[in-house]
């Protein structure tokens, strides 16, 4: 798995909790 993918769940992850607010 590239890190690439894995920073794209993190920003995910982040825009959710963003949302969330």
């Amino acid at each position: 798995m590239e890190n690439k993918e894995l920073d794209s769940l993190v920003y995910q992850a982040k825009l959710k909790d963003e949302w969330n607010k």
